[in-house]
C-alpha cells in the first residue's frame, strides 16, 4: 500500500542557477567535470584538443598525484597550471567559476559507461551546451535526445569523429541553447 515515485536526484539541481550565459565568449570545444576515477575513462581525452577540465574529490592521502586527464588537457581548472598536478597544487573553484567555464566552451563531455544521472552532464545541459557521453547506462541517459546530444563508443576514434561532427553542428548553429 505504498505509493512510490521515481526521481532524478538531478530534477532537484537549481537551474537558476545553472543558466546560460551569452556573455561567456566560446574559448574552449570541450569542457570535462569529472571525478579522478579510472571508470570516468579520461584518457579518451588524449587525442582531443582544446579541452578545459576541472576534476573533484581530491585524491586520498596516500596519493601523491591527481592525473587522470592526460597530458593533452593543457587547462584542468583547479589546479594551477603550468605546474605539477600534485595534490599541493590543488585549488578550489568557486561554483560560479564552473558555470562560467562551462558556457564558455562549446561541447560538455562525459565518458564513464556506469553511473547514475551524473550532475555534470545535467549542469551541461541546464548551461545550454550539449553532451558528448559515451553509451551508458544508469541514469544520465533518460535526459539525451537527438537535439541536446551524441553518444560514442568507449574509445579514442569515436570519441575524436564523435566530438568533430559535433563541433561541426555547433559552427553550423545546428544546436539550440534555449531548447537544449
Amino acid at each position: 500500500n505504498l505509493n512510490c515515485c521515481l526521481a532524478n536526484h538531478n530534477a532537484f539541481i537549481d537551474e537558476t542557477f545553472y543558466n546560460i550565459d551569452y556573455s561567456q565568449k566560446k574559448i574552449y570545444d570541450v569542457f570535462v567535470s569529472s571525478q579522478f576515477l579510472d571508470c570516468k575513462n579520461l584518457n579518451l581525452l588524449e587525442n582531443i584538443d582544446n579541452v578545459c577540465g576541472m576534476g573533484y574529490y581530491p585524491c586520498s592521502e596516500n596519493e601523491k598525484y591527481c592525473v587522470p586527464f592526460p597530458s593533452s588537457v593543457k587547462k584542468v581548472l583547479n589546479f594551477k597550471n603550468g605546474v605539477e598536478r600534485v595534490k599541493k597544487n590543488w585549488e578550489w573553484i568557486e561554483p560560479v567559476e564552473t558555470i562560467k567555464t562551462i558556457n564558455s566552451s562549446k561541447i560538455g563531455g562525459i565518458f564513464s559507461t556506469e553511473e547514475g544521472a551524473c550532475f555534470s552532464s545535467s549542469e551541461y545541459l541546464l548551461c545550454g551546451i550539449p553532451v558528448l557521453s559515451c553509451k551508458c547506462s544508469g541514469g544520465r541517459e533518460i535526459w539525451y535526445d537527438d537535439k541536446n546530444s551524441k553518444l560514442c563508443d568507449p574509445n579514442n576514434i569515436s570519441v575524436e569523429e564523435t566530438l568533430n561532427i559535433m563541433l561541426n553542428k555547433y559552427d553550423n548553429g545546428e544546436y539550440n541553447r534555449e531548447n537544449i
